[in-house]
């Protein structure tokens, strides 16, 4: 037993470091207000890239800066922007 108790935190500690799935993704910023076509092509400037807003490597693209952006705001008004 104690071996599928030490499994399943493993499996839980990787989920919590995977980012985000497109699909997810997909639903949280449709959920936000966003179209699915502004939502597909906001994450379609992310796909395949790890510079981030302001050129930073790794800190994210262009969700991670629409995210930012957004915090606050209207959604619709920001990804329009």
């Amino acid at each position: 037993m104690t071996g599928i108790l030490t499994l399943t935190g493993y499996i839980n500690r990787i989920r919590q470091d995977m980012p985000e799935l497109p699909s997810t993704t997909l639903l949280r910023l449709c959920g936000q207000g966003l179209s699915k076509r502004d939502a597909e092509v906001l994450m379609s400037v992310d796909s395949g890239r790890e510079v981030g807003f302001d050129g930073e490597l790794g800190k994210g693209g262009a969700v991670a800066y629409f995210d930012s952006l957004s915090k606050g705001r209207d959604p619709k008004v920001v990804v329009n922007w």
